[in-house]
């Protein structure tokens, strides 16, 4: 079945994989450290580690279906400690449960996550198992507290190192360790210490091993062990002195995520995940979880009035600590913690992919104790019939679904890039760093306008000074005309040529003609849009296709001159951002000159400012319409005398 949903999902040309799942293999096993800088923007220095089976195979040439189906059946490994969690909650039932184990397991593998990254390049899925596997451990009673707080921070570490953003899951252990030892009336700080001496030891131990590596290399490049995050801890000096952090989903709030599981029933992007995601399962478990407790109290209650004890005296006699951390307190302990954790940090859904996993189990636990068994086979039933019927109909199977074509990328490029060295300059969000290995071997690569825009001008970094000094004989930028059909003859326009000599300018260089139909050279990346082969829809064959303009480099002064011109208006942008931190972050960003436009873009709040004709207005990611903010002369007042409204980010990413 699990093989069956990836294929028919079809293959995906997410933008994760244009932009640098594809390329930071090509950067750890081609040594490409003295090539290329930045080539996939932020996200080229992740580790890339969980990325090379899937590399390698794309580069062995293995058609695409088959690379697919090898990944989607680790993938499934989730299923399976989902499984072994859900008999581990159910087990002590005196029925049956059989029935709602499997239910478990299918309402985990129908959550939108798991189907859209099944057989894909994401890295999610793997972190994930580690995660529910430390779970699962927590979980058997027969290990000693020693033994099972290493084995849980040798999960943890192993998921934190194949994913940083999986470090939340590693809080979430060690505060589950904390709350059980003082919900024990007979704490014991010393059993308390070794347990989390253990976790730490075999979580550090576990990320050395996964991350240790690449961890060493970044420090030896750059100067940070996890370049270029966490950067106002490291303080590497080739990137702002700032931590990333990504607000795209955060804007609605606490509320926002307290009413998150509702929300999710939109059929609508941009909810907790990029693509169309709806998912019935997290409302349903809320309305079970809240049916529990009052069936609960009511339980409690009448058996109180039905004795001799006072409530309290109850009480006292029911909620024996001891027995207090059941298999079911403890997963959903866990599962509530890493949510508010996971809800205040990123509120991304890839990032919590386990959590979604875990909705199977805990809503076969949750019918169980409502209703029982024969209540929870046709409740669960109910659930995975409506979950499976919205997504079927309204969710996306992928993030860019495409035909399983015999090559997973099937990159055709000009000779001048492939059969010779040649330096690729990249200034768009999607960096497509994929092509890095398809150039000629020699080949470097650099995004200068990517999620971060490097500095240019007297600041300009030494290593992007070097490559292009490397590969200024056969140097060319790399712009993204967009998807035709694939007999369309495209070329560039001599207005995006401008645009791209005045983005181009601060850093020394320009487009070597002045006319588009000589400027460039092109390539292709063609796909068909028709998922299924045996439907009867017709072929819907398209390409990306890409313009490779040749460049030549200016002179000292026009550099310095046209990076002089592009800061004439940094003054008050630095005086909206220390007036209005919350929406503009980090600060102090390269700004961009073109079409007589200033353009300053922050990767955190995913905000920008820009000025037009005198005026300044916010734009931001999935934002319809920009935001007024003032003219230039009158901000700068406001703001010296504290009467400057600061704009809000929008606190949806979604369309109402």
């Amino acid at each position: 079945m699990n093989l069956t949903f990836c294929y028919l999902a079809g293959k995906d040309y997410n933008w994760d994989l244009l932009n640098y799942h594809f390329y930071g293999p090509s950067l750890l096993l081609e040594g490409r450290w003295s090539q290329d800088y930045f080539a996939g923007s932020i996200q080229s220095y992740l580790n890339p580690v969980a990325y090379v089976p899937f590399y390698l195979m794309v580069k062995w040439g293995w058609p695409a279906l088959l690379i697919g189906l090898i990944l989607s059946t680790f993938q499934f490994f989730n299923i399976v400690v989902i499984g072994s969690i859900a008999e581990k909650l159910l087990s002590e039932r005196d029925e049956d449960v059989r029935a709602p184990i499997y239910m478990a397991c299918l309402l985990a593998m129908i959550a939108p996550p798991y189907l859209q990254a099944n057989g894909s390049s994401f890295n999610d899925p793997y972190g994930s198992i580690f995660i529910l596997l430390a779970l699962r451990i927590l979980l058997q009673r027969d290990l000693d507290f020693w033994r099972q707080s290493i084995l849980v921070g040798l999960c943890s570490g192993v998921a934190a190192g194949i994913k940083l953003t999986s470090g939340t899951f590693a809080v979430a252990f060690a505060a589950f360790f904390v709350v059980r030892a003082v919900l024990e009336r007979r704490i014991l700080f010393g059993r308390l210490a070794k347990e989390l001496i253990g976790y730490g030891v075999g979580a550090a131990l576990a990320f050395a091993i996964v991350h240790g590596f690449w961890s060493v290399r970044l420090w030896q490049e750059f100067g940070s062990p996890v370049f270029p995050f966490f950067n106002a801890i490291f303080r590497a000096p080739e990137f702002p002195f700032v931590n990333n952090r990504d607000f795209r989903f955060l804007g609605s709030g606490l509320s926002g995520l307290f009413l998150l599981p509702f929300d999710m029933l939109r059929v609508q992007s941009w909810i907790y995940s990029e693509a169309v995601s709806p998912d019935i399962r997290p409302s349903a478990l809320v309305l079970l979880a809240a049916a529990s407790i009052c069936l609960g109290l009511w339980r409690f209650f009448s058996s109180t009035l039905n004795g001799s004890h006072t409530p309290a005296q109850s009480f006292l006699q029911r909620f024996s600590l001891a027995n207090f951390w059941t298999p079911a307190v403890s997963v959903v302990f866990f599962a509530i913690f890493a949510f508010l954790l996971w809800g205040v940090t990123s509120r991304i859904g890839r990032y919590a992919f386990s959590l979604w996993l875990l909705l199977g189990p805990l809503l076969s636990l949750a019918a169980v104790y409502v209703g029982g068994v024969k209540f929870a086979r046709v409740t669960l039933a109910v659930l995975l019939s409506l979950q499976a019927y919205i997504h079927l109909a309204h969710g996306a199977s992928r993030w860019s679904p495409v035909a399983w074509e015999e090559a997973w990328l099937n990159f055709q490029l000009p000779h001048a890039i492939t059969e010779r060295p040649a330096g690729i300059i990249s200034m768009d969000t999607l960096s497509f760093s994929a092509i890095a290995p398809s150039l000629h071997p020699g080949s470097g690569m650099a995004t200068i306008n990517g999620m971060h825009t490097v500095a240019n001008g007297s600041e300009m970094p030494a290593r992007l000074i070097s490559l292009v000094e490397k590969y200024r004989a056969n140097l060319y930028v790399l712009y993204a005309i967009g998807q035709f059909g694939s007999e369309d003859k495209v070329e560039i326009s001599l207005a995006r040529v401008k645009i791209l000599n005045e983005k181009l300018a601060p850093y020394g260089m320009r487009i070597e003609s002045a006319s588009s139909a000589s400027a460039c050279e092109y390539g292709r990346l063609p796909f068909n849009k028709k998922t299924h082969a045996w439907s009867l829809e017709p072929n819907v064959e398209e390409a990306y296709v890409f313009a490779f303009c040749k460049l030549v480099e200016t002179s000292a002064s026009q550099k310095m001159e046209a990076a002089n011109r592009s800061r004439l208006n940094d003054s008050v942008f630095n005086m909206i951002e220390d007036a209005c931190p919350e929406s503009f972050a980090p600060n102090r960003g390269v700004t961009i000159h073109h079409n007589d436009e200033y353009i300053r873009s922050y990767f955190n709040t995913a905000s920008g400012l820009y000025t037009d004709h005198g005026a300044i207005y916010m734009t931001g990611y999935r934002v319809l319409f920009p935001t007024y903010i003032g003219q230039i002369g009158e901000i700068e007042s406001q703001i010296k005398y504290a009467n400057f409204k600061c704009p809000k980010l929008p606190a949806n990413r979604y369309l109402e």
